[in-house]
């Protein structure tokens, strides 16, 4: 039975075609995600060794302040270090001094635009405790020398004993570059060093992350650790180097199993859909082998015979398919590795294939395509030989009576169990109903093809176009294949109308806030990058637009991450004595206006969840310290410019080491082009800065959700490529099965022309179905999502010209996925058509 199977697929590879090009699709996506994460994790976590690698212990605080993705630690001060440095066992201690800093070139603009990964540490003269090395010139030692890495050196054009000026600090504050350096891919991007005060300047603090500690002859790391620890104050802790490293990478591949879990996600939607075309395949094929499986009946194969062959069949299919996307694999994760180290700042990163990925890879596409064959295969075996051998049409289907009425109980399940959980806001049964919703669609699935056929082809029908309604009547003829086939399709337009209703929703919601909270007129703003770099505006900006003649209000806001509770906020600044002119944040209690240092405002939501009114006092936990603060007022708007948690800019500046503004918030008196002239020379001294109109900047911020719903479309499009795929197979091998049906058309007079266009409207209206059920079920989802959020009904948005967009190009992928098996029924000779059985 194996050499049959075997040869079956020799003598018909056509018919297996698309089955091993979706599994190719979807098995080198999902080893591509591990190709690349593996790569990224492997090249991370050796440079975090080799930095490391001569560091025997680090001392570092105590206090943790918990994010959702990492812990920061406060900082300490540098002290510490003649602390540690006479401590018996230690041979060297220097403190790491890192943040933010960014050299100018001489055109006045930063090296690699304004979104350029930029960082700064200050300089240890120890190889051993420094992951930096000198390449021309030397260290910097005075308080105004800097060293630049080499390709932002070459980059920018400077040369040795250039005066060159380093953001955050004014450009009359300049520095001497006096070296060049080479960081071995620790840091990535952009790398300057100073001397250890030259860096205290820049960073407006001389306070470190941690001290680095070298043990002496004759005592273990773990000795000395201990040695630190018994003699180190209340909040300091130390731990070995290994520790130190073990952390970073631990890190390293949090972020990465993140990612790789993300992707993998798409990945299994595009396998997922690829079961249905392997189904499929196996369904039309076996149903059209009823005459041989019959034969091998008649003598003397039982059934489990035949069963095991298509099978085998499918085993071989698998294994073939899943090993070249597992090869493809590699090649997409090192494109998408590359892809990644240039965006992350031109990081060295080695390609690393994980062989452990590659076998699951291989598994799991052999695994998928045997349990898809396996019902064909059953059904195939059960047809009594001497049925099967009167049998001259391939598999016909009717929609079951009992299969029905299971999906409506189930329809009726999930819809109920969906409005249950919008009503208690268990988002958990959430979880469990919308599975049920899928689940009847697809039970379902036969029942609604054959009303849907004749609503799609209605427009074609009614103009009395033959071709149209014999497409129609083919479309629904098999109910249960056409739904299986448009079932593919439905799943991918299910899941993008359900990101596209998500995004828009709160595209809307955010635009709606900023509409209704910000009574600025223009906004200057730098780059995320910088900002999450903790970059920013030095606050004379917003002073001088303030001083400009025509401007009532400039007010620059910061954020700073802290701890309140037991919870990771981000706390805004602002100037609070002039907030209220250029921000309607919806005072509900209290003040918001003029804060002083020890005060705080909070957002009603956040103030309800921590149980704090007007009077009440917090307790906030920045990065460089603790601090007490007493509630002053409760507003219920603006989100979108201050967050939950809002102070005085002279808060911020008495908490974190440098406070920087990341926006100006600026409302004048007409926006004349003298105005924008001023405050464009206001913002010449910082190159990352750009001012934009109060529509443009409500547009950007909404748009950063349609950002994100692109690479969501990307990534789902290689679920719709793969159900795409499934209507060309399916629509090809129903050519062959009905070759005898074409010719008798090409005989009666139908042209080659009008056969044609019959198989594309068949495909067509398969691809509607997909798509009109796919728009319904997303919507249904969407609605679902953005309901899970709490969010009012008013409020959902529906985007209906994408949806028509969505429409139309179902259609067109409809039309386009019937060319080829149109091209096919095309070329059949009459007489051959009809002679064939």
């Amino acid at each position: 039975m194996l050499t049959i199977a075997l040869r079956g697929i020799a003598n018909n590879p056509f018919r297996y075609a698309a089955t091993a090009l979706a599994i190719v699709l979807g098995i080198g996506f999902f080893t591509a995600t591990s190709v690349m994460t593996t790569s990224f994790e492997d090249s991370l976590n050796s440079t975090i060794a080799e930095a490391f690698e001569d560091v025997d212990a680090a001392v570092r605080s105590a206090n943790i302040i918990e994010t959702p993705f990492i812990d920061i630690r406060e900082r300490i001060p540098p002290s510490v270090a003649d602390q540690v440095a006479v401590v018996e066992g230690v041979e060297w201690a220097y403190p790491f001094l890192a943040g933010y800093a960014q050299v100018v070139a001489a055109d006045g603009r930063t090296v690699g635009g304004a979104d350029a990964n930029a960082q700064a540490v200050a300089w240890i003269d120890d190889p051993a405790a420094s992951p930096l090395t000198v390449v021309e010139g030397r260290a910097p030692t005075a308080v105004d020398e800097v060293a630049i890495d080499v390709d932002t050196f070459d980059e920018g054009g400077f040369a040795l004993g250039d005066s060159v000026r380093v953001l955050p600090l004014p450009p009359q504050q300049r520095f001497t570059v006096v070296g060049t350096i080479d960081d071995g891919g620790t840091f990535g991007g952009q790398v300057l060093t100073f001397s250890y005060e030259g860096a205290a300047t820049v960073f407006g603090d001389d306070s470190v992350d941690q001290v680095f500690v070298g043990t002496a002859a004759g005592i273990s790391p773990d000795q000395l650790v201990q040695r630190l620890n018994e003699r180190l104050g209340a909040g300091l802790e130390a731990v070995t180097g290994d520790t130190l490293t073990a952390e970073f990478q631990e890190l390293v591949g949090s972020f990465t199993n993140i990612i790789e879990i993300a992707l993998q996600v798409f990945a299994g939607v595009a396998l997922f859909v690829g079961a249905f075309v392997i189904y499929n395949t196996f369904s039309i094929t076996v149903a059209q082998r009823t005459r041989d499986m019959a034969l091998l009946r008649a003598i003397g194969a039982s059934g489990r015979q035949v069963t095991v062959s298509v099978m085998a069949e499918s085993a071989a299919i698998g294994v073939v398919a899943s090993a070249a996307g597992a090869a493809a694999g590699i090649g997409i994760g090192w494109g998408l590795l590359a892809l990644l180290g240039s965006f992350l700042g031109d990081l060295d990163l080695g390609l690393s294939i994980p062989p452990g990925a590659l076998i699951n890879g291989v598994l799991l596409g052999t695994l998928i395509t045997v349990a898809a064959a396996y019902f064909p295969a059953r059904r195939g075996a059960k047809v009594d030989p001497i049925e099967a051998l009167r049998e001259s049409a391939a598999e016909t289907g009717r929609p079951v009576r009992g299969r029905t009425y299971a999906g409506l109980a189930v329809l009726g399940a999930g819809i109920a169990a969906t409005i249950w959980s919008s009503v208690a806001g268990e988002e958990r049964l959430l979880a469990a109903s919308l599975p049920l919703v899928v689940i009847a669609v697809v039970l379902l699935g036969p029942t609604i093809v054959r009303p849907l056929s004749r609503l799609l082809a209605a427009p074609a029908v009614r103009r009395g176009s033959i071709t149209g309604e014999l497409a129609r009547e083919n479309a629904s003829r098999n109910p249960k294949r056409s739904a299986t086939t448009s079932l593919t399709l439905m799943i991918g337009v299910a899941l993008v109308v359900t990101a596209t209703v998500f995004a828009a929703t709160l595209s809307e919601l955010v635009a709606g806030d900023l509409e209704d909270e910000m009574l600025a007129d223009s906004v200057v703003t730098i780059s995320d990058a910088v900002a999450g770099a903790g970059g920013g505006m030095d606050p004379a900006i917003a002073d001088a637009i303030a001083a400009l003649d025509g401007v009532e209000a400039a007010v620059g806001t910061r954020t700073a991450f802290a701890q309140i509770g037991d919870g990771f906020e981000t706390v805004t600044g602002a100037d609070t004595a002039q907030i209220a002119a250029v921000a309607d944040l919806g005072v509900i209690d209290g003040r918001v206006s003029g804060l002083g240092a020890t005060e705080v405002a909070i957002r009603e939501p956040a103030a309800d969840s921590a149980g704090l009114a007007v009077g009440d006092t917090v307790t906030v936990r920045f990065q460089q310290g603790a601090a007490t603060f007493t509630v002053a007022g409760i507003y219920d708007q603006g989100y979108q410019l201050t967050n939950d948690w809002l102070v005085d800019n002279s808060a911020l500046d008495a908490n974190v080491s440098r406070s920087l503004d990341a926006r100006i918030l600026v409302r004048a008196d007409g926006a004349s082009e003298a105005l924008l002239a001023d405050i464009d020379t206001a913002l010449a001294s910082d190159p990352t800065a750009r001012i934009r109109s109060r529509d443009d900047f409500i547009d950007d911020q909404a748009g950063q959700i349609t950002s994100l719903l692109t690479l969501l479309y990307a990534l789902l499009g290689m679920s719709v490529v793969v159900a795409l795929i499934g209507i060309v197979n399916t629509m090809s091998l129903s050519i062959y099965e009905r070759t005898r049906e074409l010719g008798l058309l090409r005989a009666v007079g139908m042209t080659s022309r009008q056969l044609r266009r019959t198989v594309r409207y068949e495909a067509a209206i398969i691809a509607l179905i997909g798509t009109f059920a796919g728009l319904i079920l997303g919507l249904f989802f969407g609605w679902a999502a953005f309901d899970a959020l709490g969010l009012a009904y008013s409020d959902f948005a529906i985007p209906w010209a994408a949806l028509v967009a969505i429409s139309v190009a179902g259609l067109v992928a409809g039309l386009v996925s019937g060319v080829l098996p149109a091209r096919r029924a095309g070329r059949l000779e009459v007489l051959d058509a009809i002679a064939s059985q």
